[in-house]
């Protein structure tokens, strides 16, 4: 499994769709957090997701056109609507060439609060701010529904806490988000993992 994506990955980069990355340390046994079964791997985030991160220039806010999203409207789970904010279609265009978000990224916050996930669930075109980072998964063999319940998880914030800089503030550099730890189980057992969740979120909503 984790080889079949690596080779997606890689035909991604030679497809110039995305940068390639720099190699990130294996992962040592002292760093596994939990035995898992013979068929799931523990990876790093930066070897099976591309970042897209906005992080620098202010994007300049008017009163409609493409809608941004900030830090702000990510929630652990969902994005919330709230501060309504949108940029012009001409410094999305110019935003863009750093990567295009699509409808299933992974948003998670970087700082202030740090750690919160959710799941791009928009079918038009948007754009994000700084104090966020968005993750695109790179095969078809990854359910980023899977990957976004996991970066809820206790083990995966746990983690982000021990790679966060900052005395006041905590925040997350993405080359440090990048060495994270996650799980990758085969697509069936991811899938089924996800269908569980949710059927078990609707019980207790």
């Amino acid at each position: 499994m984790l080889e079949k994506i690596k080779a997606e990955k890689a035909e991604i980069v030679k497809g110039k769709k995305i940068k390639k990355s720099k190699p990130l340390p294996p992962i040592t046994d002292e760093e596994k957090p939990f035995d898992i079964p013979d068929s799931w791997e523990w990876v790093r985030l930066g070897d099976v997701y591309h970042f897209v991160d906005y992080r620098g220039k202010t994007p300049h806010k008017i009163s409609s056109g493409i809608r941004l999203i900030t830090a702000k409207n990510v929630r652990n789970g969902y994005i919330k609507l709230e501060p309504e904010e949108f940029i012009s279609l001409e410094e999305h265009k110019e935003r863009s060439t750093r990567g295009l978000i699509n409808k299933g990224d992974i948003f998670i916050t970087t700082e202030a609060p740090m750690g919160l996930v959710a799941l791009n669930n928009f079918d038009e075109p948007i754009a994000t701010a700084q104090r966020l980072i968005t993750l695109q998964k790179v095969s078809k063999y990854q359910d980023s529904s899977f990957a976004a319940f996991q970066m809820q998880s206790s083990f995966f914030q746990k983690e982000l806490q021990q790679k966060a800089t900052g005395s006041t503030v905590k925040g997350i550099k993405a080359s440090n988000l990048k060495q994270v730890l996650i799980l990758i189980p085969p697509l069936a057992e991811q899938r089924r993992t996800v269908k569980k969740i949710s059927q078990v979120l609707k019980l207790l909503k």
